[in-house]
């Protein structure tokens, strides 16, 4: 039988200062090759120096190749019309992905679960760090060159936050204005995760989906090897649930997960941030009908770096 689905490394860790990210697929695609057969779709590598951006010159400076190249990695993948896994890498690998989606699924919907907006232009960021900055050039905000615009693809009405804590007043100004739909870690708990699951379901039902998980949506006594945690996140169940909630409701076609950095924590700490990782993306395979092939019994069913 073909393979169901499809796994793209993307070992791009420029868009932040520290080192490991590269490297955070190898040890995942390990684990898959376990338990599922799938198209191994490769890797790809970005520039391992780390440059600040906090200003158009520095921004028209910066080298996307690498995203020009994962993007249409991503729409050839997902012309294939089989579920994409794309490991990262930081969040900037979102500009790829997100607007790969969008080019083939111009209609549908992107759920960005993260504790952070992601949507700093050059000049509004505090830190310079790109991976604070991909959905500003998804969305097309701020000043840019011709070359940018290639990514600015994504629809603000399309685009659902869920998990958000941490956010710059530049942001918080540019959601309000955007419109885009907004679930705080503090409204899930205060409204309840049923209810804001409902609300998502409601929006997305039947329709395609694009999700990019970060794993700092959840709270680091969970994912702790991760190099920008936030405390009060959110608990692997909650992200269980929407994932089993997205995938039995809607046509969700291609996932990211991002920012787990295998050199960040002691052992017990990667172990636990890959095994949420992973327990996520095995949610959303089972709800969409794609189970696991393999069956060794001398295989470990948990997490274990190779």
């Amino acid at each position: 039988m073909q393979n169901e689905f499809a796994f793209l490394g993307l070992g791009i860790e420029s868009g932040q200062t520290l080192k490991g990210l590269r490297d955070s697929s190898h040890y995942a695609k390990i684990h898959l090759a376990q338990h599922y057969d799938f198209d191994d779709l490769g890797m790809v590598f970005g520039n391992k120096v780390y440059e600040k951006i906090q200003s158009l010159d520095q921004l028209c400076n910066f080298t996307l190749q690498p995203y020009f190249e994962a993007q249409a990695r991503t729409i050839e993948a997902l012309e294939q019309k089989k579920f994409l896994v794309n490991w990262g890498g930081d969040h900037s690998v979102g500009i790829s992905t997100v607007s790969g989606f969008t080019k083939v699924y111009p209609a549908g919907w992107t759920i960005w679960i993260d504790a952070h907006a992601d949507l700093n232009t050059p000049e509004a960021s505090l830190s310079g760090s790109f991976h604070g900055m991909p959905l500003s050039l998804l969305l097309g905000l701020g000043s840019g060159s011709s070359d940018k615009n290639i990514f600015k693809t994504l629809n603000p009405k399309k685009l659902i936050y869920f998990g958000l804590r941490d956010v710059d007043s530049f942001e918080v100004k540019a959601i309000r204005k955007l419109g885009i739909k907004t679930f705080t870690t503090q409204m899930i708990r205060e409204l309840g995760i049923n209810h804001v699951i409902r609300e998502i379901t409601n929006l997305t039902r039947g329709q395609d989906v694009h999700i990019s998980f970060d794993i700092d949506s959840l709270d680091p006594e969970f994912a702790a090897s991760t190099g920008v945690p936030v405390n009060n996140g959110l608990v692997p169940s909650e992200i269980f649930h929407l994932a089993d909630e997205l995938s039995e409701k809607s046509n969700v076609v291609s996932l990211d997960i991002v920012e787990i950095n295998p050199y960040l924590g002691s052992a017990q700490e990667i172990s636990s941030t890959y095994q949420i990782a992973n327990l996520f993306l095995e949610h959303i395979l089972l709800g969409k009908k794609i189970f696991h092939r393999k069956q060794n019994a001398n295989q470990p069913s948990h997490f274990m770096l190779a």
